[in-house]
């Protein structure tokens, strides 16, 4: 009996990690009650405690996790050496299994579980209703219209480029204000101050095929220095939404979208249906390409050169591993029940098919694509 209480001792990390997969499992089976539980009560807590502390520090807190995360593997590979040297390999394996345990605790206590909460589609409770190759063409020639009426009115002139001083300085603020906006309508709390950082060198998330990412251990959402400006209001907007406890790609794209188009800044709003359009001419693009051409040639020269833009941007940051990247990632996802895995960011388009039926926001709806109120 002893020496099992010792072990269960060293090995207290990995028991509580086990306790966090059984509750895990029960938020799983409940989530209604995973959100009365967790999103609206710990959850928040941590939002509250991150954000008016260490979200103040004008630093992302992500170099200072960095440098943690350094010295704790220059630590375990010291300690690793000589327990290797003396043969102490079960020593080894309680020391490997306890910090691989306490970064599993850390990921669902602060952020995780709310993979098991109830969708945005089921919190709204949109009606499925299914897009047909003619819906995708008519809705990518009517956003082609719009986006481009879009740019003339935030620009004006095709030839003037979109830069970093086109972009609002207060921009992360504006969209955090609209998204507590939006979201507290559809029922969600929203405590706390989301950060969306900059982080920098230039690529070093382009690289791995991701424009931005929402880092849990540090509570705060990140994008690439190296992103074109036009992208950084749509894509802050997205890993906000993360941080205000959204899991689903595709539902974090749309909450991103709707939190632009919500904004009185033009360019802001300009990004988001940007963004919606390249989703669009993208699937066009694999059903009918010719459709796809026709759509791509109505644009104006300065939609044009804003998507030329962007894909010139991306280039010079050429993906390290794709391959093993989008596996990896895909099989993350559908392991925490986004079914569609890396393909439900697409999803996008559905989910805006269904908001414009639903009934919701109707000015917002009306004012974004006054053509839907005639279907």
């Amino acid at each position: 009996m002893t020496s099992i209480k010792s072990l269960v001792f060293k090995l207290k990390w990995l028991s509580v990690a086990i306790l966090i997969f059984l509750i895990g499992l029960l938020f799983q089976s409940f989530p209604g009650l995973t959100d009365t539980i967790y999103r609206n009560g710990i959850f928040q807590l941590f939002r509250i405690i991150y954000d008016y502390t260490l979200g103040w520090i004008p630093l992302p807190m992500v170099y200072f996790l960095f440098l943690l995360v350094v010295y704790i593997i220059y630590q375990f590979l010291g300690k690793a050496w000589s327990m290797l040297k003396s043969k102490y390999f079960g020593k080894l394996s309680i020391l490997t299994m306890n910090g691989l345990s306490i970064i599993y605790i850390l990921f669902y206590v602060l952020w995780g579980f709310n993979y098991y909460t109830p969708t945005v589609k089921q919190k709204l409770a949109f009606t499925s209703h299914k897009m047909d190759r003619e819906d995708l063409y008519e809705e990518a020639r009517y956003v082609a219209r719009s986006v481009s009426s879009l740019r003339m009115k935030a620009i004006g002139d095709s030839s003037i480029n979109i830069n970093e001083t086109t972009i609002p300085e207060d921009l992360e603020n504006q969209l955090r204000n609209e998204q507590k906006i939006i979201l507290k309508s559809w029922g969600y709390l929203t405590n706390g101050r989301v950060r969306i950082r900059r982080l920098e060198p230039d690529g070093v998330l382009l690289r791995i095929s991701t424009a931005g990412v929402y880092i849990p251990w540090v509570l705060e959402g990140h994008i690439d220095d190296g992103l074109h400006p036009i992208q950084w209001p749509f894509t802050m907007a997205h890993e906000m939404a993360h941080g205000y406890g959204i899991t689903d790609e595709g539902e974090c794209n749309f909450v991103g979208f709707v939190t632009c188009i919500s904004s009185d800044n033009l360019i802001i709003r300009y990004s988001a249906e940007l963004a919606y359009f390249r989703y669009l001419i993208n699937n066009l693009r694999l059903v009918d390409n010719d459709r796809y051409k026709e759509v791509v040639r109505s644009l104006t020269q300065g939609v044009k050169n804003d998507i030329n833009a962007i894909i010139l941007q991306m280039r010079k940051y050429p993906d390290i591993l794709p391959d093993f990247r989008d596996l990896v990632y895909d099989s993350y996802l559908k392991s925490h029940g986004v079914h569609e895995g890396l393909a439900s960011y697409s999803s996008i388009i559905r989910l805006i098919n269904q908001w414009k039926k639903s009934g919701r926001d109707r000015e917002l709806i009306t004012r974004t694509f006054p053509w839907s109120v005639h279907e």
